[in-house]
């Protein structure tokens, strides 16, 4: 007696599994490479490595609670989640450094850091997951194959956020404090010289003066704009109206008689 499988469904599961990975990875290395560039923190970077998984986990054990399985549809969620996952453990760290470099202690930093924008993540998340919560309730067989994703997406953002506002706080009070501590006394002692500092920190800082120099320009473009408003108007104005004048008399417009009926 000879079985021969009709339909194999784990070549499909196995390459969502590893579009995830890769979607992980990449999100994760680059979401990571950007604190390192901005912070000049290698400890930040594990914090957003350690975050992502457990989000990504954490909804899986819920939708496994929840008697969900992983499939292609399950899978893709994550997928899709995986870029809007570092949101808010990104903004969470940033604003804890934001609060350091004005002077604020640093357990106050790290706390009025993740309180001061507990709200605006949390309308964010919720916003978020209002988009796919619509998919609940779809009628017939895309209700069966949607709601799994979107089940997916909502409890990992919602994971995101949990554990951006209390896992996110513990690592950078027990990864950053001696970080900051370096800084601190590196910024109170005067004899503190760039040739003292790795290749890197010396990279750092030019990166932060560039920086510095580029925002400071686009705080003088803004101010320069604000002062010419109605210049502005006029200019963006004429432009759109423009576009829409040309836009008829260059793109072909496909007529119905030219529609194949067969």
């Amino acid at each position: 007696m000879k079985i021969t499988p009709v339909f194999d469904q784990s070549v499909f599961v196995s390459g969502a599994i590893g579009d995830v990975i890769r979607e992980t990875v990449i999100a994760a290395t680059l979401t990571a490479l950007m604190i390192l560039l901005f912070l000049g923190s290698w400890r930040s970077t594990l914090i957003v490595l350690i975050s992502i998984p457990l989000a990504i986990l954490t909804s899986l054990a819920i939708l496994g609670a929840m008697g969900e399985s992983i499939n292609i549809m399950t899978l893709g969620g994550f997928a899709l989640a995986v870029g809007i996952l570092v949101d808010d453990v990104t903004v969470a760290i940033e604003n804890s450094y934001r609060l350091m470099d004005q002077g604020k202690p640093f357990r106050e930093a790290v706390a009025k850091g993740a309180a001061g924008i507990a709200k605006p993540a949390l309308i964010s998340t919720l916003s978020i997951c209002g988009a796919f919560v619509s998919l609940l309730f779809l009628t017939g067989a895309p209700k069966y194959i949607f709601t799994p994703q979107a089940l997916a997406v909502v409890f990992a953002m919602l994971a995101s956020y949990f554990f951006s506002r209390t896992l996110v706080p513990i690592l950078i009070d027990v990864l950053v404090k001696r970080e900051y501590e370096k800084r601190d006394a590196a910024r109170q002692d005067d004899h503190t010289s760039s040739g003292k500092k790795g290749s890197f920190g010396r990279f750092h800082e030019g990166f932060e003066r560039r920086f510095q120099a580029f925002r400071t320009a686009y705080i003088g473009l803004l101010y320069a704009i604000l002062r010419h408003r109605w210049r502005l108007r006029l200019s963006l104005g004429s432009l759109s109206s423009s576009a829409v004048a040309w836009f008829p008399s260059s793109v072909p417009i496909i007529s119905p008689k030219s529609i194949p009926t067969r």
